[in-house]
């Protein structure tokens, strides 16, 4: 990681220096703040200096490191970054550290953003002691949201993950709807495989015979879900979608998006476990396509001619697009190239079938001359 180190004192600085002879200082990069007024002789260490500007500086380091380590007290740290604390789904890891370094401890994003294994990690190789207040981590109960992180699992609901944690190590019951086993476990967590997507009954209905005191839920799925009940719900949604699409130049990105809305509501997805777009290198300077990928945070996968004719025996050709582009074809074909393992939820054909129904067309949106093919990655 990419790591910030504040001192203010010569004390906190021999302490700093400590850093650079650990396995810690190996495993991240370091860049040490001084204020000017104490400059010092150290070619090994990556030193930038401050003159009266900590707090901006602080600012600053908000933005450019993923951690800061803070050498002094934790009230003065807590002081100066106040103003900068914005979403624990974005702030840096903040740690403070007494000057002598006998303690280390996680004051910031201690899960999302890494501090509490930074501080046990840094604890470790200085002979610290390392402190960690967080329950989820007292009580040995695994945070969600870095299983998410772990797992490549979007957090559909991130506000409801605190009613899962506080379940959880209140030891009250949390189902888990899942159609695969995972490793996330805990001793109260229920699991519920037998579950229908465009129904999701309350956990009691699968439990009849168990008087348990339903808390929470959590349920992994990239389909579109209908829940019946208010129980607090964190949706992780697997990011495993591929989505080939090929398109007339004159399309636009609202066209595009409602075609992959369109898609989506056809294969009963959610567009939030749509990973990557493919299409033919053909494509690479459409404008409409590189600003949808940009609004959905989305990976574009472009094929050239040749890898696309690799998989043309296993497909039909495209009529338009071998007569348009001289290509066997490009939403279905390229789609396979990306999840050769997966398997078809929307063909085609289906969309395009879809598309002649008026009844189907998303709001004002033309998306004729759109192709549109949806697999799910295995």
């Amino acid at each position: 990681m990419k790591l910030a180190v504040f001192s203010l004192t010569k004390e906190g600085f021999k302490t700093a220096r400590k850093l650079n002879k650990t396995k810690f200082s190996t495993n991240h990069n370091l860049t040490y703040f001084l204020p000017e007024r104490q400059q010092v002789s150290a070619t090994d260490l990556n030193i930038e200096y401050f003159n009266y500007g900590f707090k901006e500086t602080v600012g600053q380091a908000f933005q450019d490191y993923q951690g800061l380590i803070f050498i002094m007290a934790t009230g003065i740290v807590i002081r100066v970054i106040a103003d900068f604390i914005e979403d624990k789904k974005t702030d840096p890891a903040i740690l403070a550290l007494d000057d002598k370094g006998e303690n280390v401890i996680s004051l910031l994003s201690g899960h999302l953003g890494g501090a509490n294994s930074l501080t046990r990690e840094l604890a470790k190789d200085i002979s610290a002691n390392p402190v960690i207040t967080t329950s989820s981590d007292l009580h040995q109960i695994p945070a969600l949201e870095v299983y998410a992180r772990e797992n490549n699992y979007l957090v559909d609901n991130f506000a409801a993950i605190k009613y899962v944690t506080r379940a959880l190590i209140e030891k009250e019951a949390v189902a888990l709807y899942s159609k695969e086993k995972i490793s996330f476990q805990a001793p109260t967590l229920h699991e519920i495989r037998d579950f229908k997507s465009k129904q999701i009954r309350p956990p009691s209905s699968y439990f009849p015979h168990k008087n348990l005191n339903w808390q929470a839920r959590i349920i992994i799925s990239n389909r579109k879900l209908t829940l019946t009940d208010d129980l607090p719900t964190v949706i992780l949604r697997p990011q495993n979608l591929v989505l080939g699409l090929g398109f007339t130049s004159s399309k636009k990105t609202a066209e595009l998006e409602a075609a992959l809305s369109l898609a989506a509501e056809l294969a009963g997805v959610s567009l939030k476990s749509l990973i990557t777009i493919t299409t033919s290198s053909i494509k690479q300077e459409a404008a409409a396509l590189n600003f949808l990928a940009q609004k959905l945070d989305l990976e574009i996968k472009y094929f050239t001619k040749q890898e696309i004719e690799r998989v043309s025996d296993q497909l039909p050709d495209s009529k338009v697009a071998r007569n348009k582009l001289d290509l066997a074809g490009v939403s279905e074909h390229t789609a396979l190239l990306k999840a050769s393992r997966g398997k078809w939820l929307l063909r085609k054909a289906e969309f395009l079938e879809a598309v002649k129904n008026n009844n189907s067309q998303p709001g004002e949106y033309d998306i004729s001359g759109i192709t549109v093919a949806l697999r799910e990655e295995v």
